[in-house]
């Protein structure tokens, strides 16, 4: 699937295919400067709400700890169930751009006022479980406002970052995702409502993060991520 993606992405890069020859930006050189500007961030801890938005759930607001270490150690604290898809989460695209992968300049855009970079990621990795992603960079500040991807086993998910002072790290990400592709599993919800006559295929579901008192790059131990998680 990968290489099929490969070869019609490449198509459409082609010098000439949209009619224009000046050179593009380097994709690659992109990508690798917003990595390094996040991998300042050795790790880090935060408290978070979660605000999850699903027709036929209701569901209140959850409050957690996360704990994080770079490139692909994630965890959430909590006392009861959350249902967070982890590859939306945005510090997963670091763990993509970690192995080996091809990357294609597309074009500039404005999204909400602000200028950017569109590029395709096509993980060469067989093992990955993304076949295809797409980031929007701004190159003024090097950070990533915006992520689309497609997954093998967990369908299409897209993610929005929002930041502040903590920035490379983001105060708010809003991911939208295939809620039939992500097999809720409703009986660990605990109490919730769920109304029956909005449950229909292709719903897409909604999850809001925002993140508060954070610590960084305080030298977290790797056990810390060994012990059961609740969320899986």
């Amino acid at each position: 699937m990968n290489r099929f993606l490969y070869t019609i992405l490449l198509f459409l890069w082609m010098p000439g295919f949209y009619g224009n020859s000046v050179k593009e930006p380097d994709a690659i050189r992109i990508l690798e400067t917003a990595k390094s500007n996040f991998k300042m961030i050795i790790d880090f801890t935060a408290d978070v709400e979660i605000e999850i938005n699903v027709d036929f759930i209701n569901i209140p607001n959850k409050t957690a700890r996360v704990i994080y270490k770079y490139p692909d150690k994630l965890k959430f604290k909590s006392k009861s169930f959350i249902m967070v898809p982890k590859k939306g989460i945005g510090f997963s695209v670091f763990e993509l751009l970690e192995s080996e992968y091809s990357a294609i300049y597309i074009g500039s855009r404005q999204i909400k006022g602000r200028d950017l970079n569109e590029i395709k990621v096509i993980p060469m990795d067989d093992k990955s479980d993304i076949a295809l992603a797409t980031l929007y960079i701004d190159l003024e500040d090097h950070l990533i406002h915006y992520m689309e991807a497609t997954t093998k086993k967990s369908g299409f998910f897209s993610t929005e970052f929002e930041y502040g002072k903590n920035a490379p790290l983001p105060e708010s990400n809003r991911i939208q995702f295939d809620v039939d592709e992500m097999r809720l599993p409703l009986k660990f919800l605990g109490k919730v409502n769920i109304d029956n006559s909005k449950i229909k295929e292709n719903s897409v579901g909604e999850i809001i993060i925002r993140y508060s008192n954070y610590i960084i790059n305080q030298g977290l131990s790797d056990d810390q991520f060994e012990e059961e998680e609740l969320n899986e």
